[in-house]
């Protein structure tokens, strides 16, 4: 399962400034009552959306007032360095009527009317460069007298959406920028038309664009990033990140700097308190103080044995059954031998289990209570009929056979296991009579361990 890890205002908003590139003029050639274009885009300190050099189409209005004849809505595009009307209407001027208001917008679209408030909505899925591109909005809006400028018209057209980078000190996966309000409307009428987000709109998701160098951008209305969040998979967990607060103004290219959190694994010990032990035998006929709970008492000079009787042992192949009250994974297992001069290169498996037979309900203790010596091991044999041991069915191996190195008491032998398979009970198995030359095996302490994944 994925997890949401929230943490407020911890994407800094940093804005770069505004400014204006140089206007190319083109070249076109006419006489005086020709209109000679020369078209520019201010900069946004960026080059997601339109620039000077990817603009090749705009909606160019000029609206006289005082003659319409001489008004036209015409979607102008770039040819051989020159702007001329798509559908190759020449621009003229009216000498006797040479004031007009010129505006000119990008993208090139249908259905501008200067007397009313043009309505945008910014598209959701901005991962495509062509569509970035297209969530960008140009304006320019110019009063001209012709007879001043002799036909010449001068427009810088300026970014009136921003810009949102989103930059990260790790590679991350499925951004979004969420919060955001993508419908807006533009009031044409005003003296300096701006962009305004609706405040009846519903927020959405935006998916960025991105680029090359890990960074992701998206095309945003000017508004408040009050409740906007930034959201990411790392490492197959989901992020979200609150952005400050803040406002997002026109023509201005905004930075949100994560500092991505870092998945660390590391193995824990296992809490051994509550965990229960039991097996097929508990020698105490000759190692009295052997008993299985010593495994987990913390004492190194106490231990537990299996039965001492060479070849003809009750318990093989010997099984330990450690009961850890509850399903998990293990990442290894810590062994230290009896404090004894003996060798211990016995040979071990391990599974896990679920499975309710995986556990002998025998008292080990109640049976030993007043006896030392002369015990009947067929007493033992419980376990054939009472749990799943012959079978094994439901255990899930979870390491290879290992032969032990006979550390010497209280060094830990470390053994790796599989922690890709979890179950409740852990299983020690010594498959054969080959147990070390003492034939048996003798155990001070057993522990566990998991590996953690944390945030850091």
């Amino acid at each position: 399962m994925k997890k949401i890890f929230i943490v407020a205002a911890v994407c800094a908003l940093a804005a770069g400034c505004s400014q204006t590139e140089k206007l190319p003029v083109n070249a076109t050639s006419a006489d005086s009552r020709d209109i000679r274009l020369s078209v520019g885009v201010g900069d946004m300190q960026t080059r997601a959306g339109y620039t000077g050099d990817n603009l090749d189409a705009f909606q160019l209005i000029i609206d006289n007032k005082d003659n319409a004849d001489y008004s036209c809505n015409l979607r102008m595009q770039k040819t051989d360095g020159a702007w001329n009307a798509a559908d190759g209407a020449s621009l003229t001027w009216n000498p006797a009527a040479p004031e007009v208001t010129v505006y000119a917008v990008a993208p090139a679209m249908d259905g501008v009317v200067p007397s009313e408030s043009l309505v945008m909505d910014i598209p959701s899925d901005q991962s495509s460069e062509d569509v970035l591109k297209s969530a960008d909005f140009l304006l320019a809006k110019k009063n001209v007298d012709f007879a001043a400028t002799d036909g010449q018209i001068a427009l810088s057209l300026e970014h009136k959406l921003s810009r949102l980078v989103i930059s990260s000190t790790a590679e991350v996966n499925n951004v979004k920028v969420n919060g955001a309000i993508l419908r807006g409307t533009c009031d044409l009428t005003a003296e300096a038309p701006s962009v305004t987000a609706a405040s009846d709109a519903e927020v959405s998701s935006v998916t960025p664009l991105k680029n090359a160098d890990g960074t992701y951008e998206c095309i945003l209305l000017p508004q408040s990033t009050s409740g906007m969040t930034v959201t990411y998979t790392k490492d197959g967990t989901d992020y979200e990140f609150r952005v400050a607060d803040g406002q997002l103004e026109a023509g201005a290219s905004y930075t949100a700097s994560l500092k991505v959190a870092e998945n660390k694994i590391i193995e824990i010990e296992l809490d051994r308190s509550g965990w229960a032990v039991t097996g097929k035998f508990d020698e105490r006929e000759w190692n009295t103080p052997s008993n299985f709970k010593h495994l987990f008492d913390g004492d190194v000079e106490t231990y537990w044995t299996s039965d001492w009787n060479g070849p003809n042992a009750c318990d093989q192949p010997v099984i330990l059954v450690i009961d850890t009250k509850k399903e998990q994974t293990f990442s290894k297992v810590g062994i230290i031998h009896r404090a004894a001069d003996f060798i211990h290169d016995c040979r071990l498996e391990f599974y896990v289990s679920s499975d309710e037979k995986t556990w002998w309900n025998f008292d080990h203790d109640a049976y030993w209570t007043g006896k030392t010596e002369g015990v009947e091991r067929r007493d033992f044999d419980g376990w054939k009929t009472e749990t799943n041991w012959s079978t094994q069915e439901g255990w899930e191996k979870v390491g290879g056979e290992v032969t032990m190195s006979n550390l010497p008491n209280p060094q830990i032998e470390y053994i790796s296991l599989d922690d890709s398979k979890s179950g409740r009970y852990f299983i020690i198995k010594c498959p054969e009579g080959g147990r070390g030359l003492r034939d048996m095996l003798e155990f001070a302490e057993i522990y566990l361990y998991r590996n953690e994944t944390v945030v850091e």
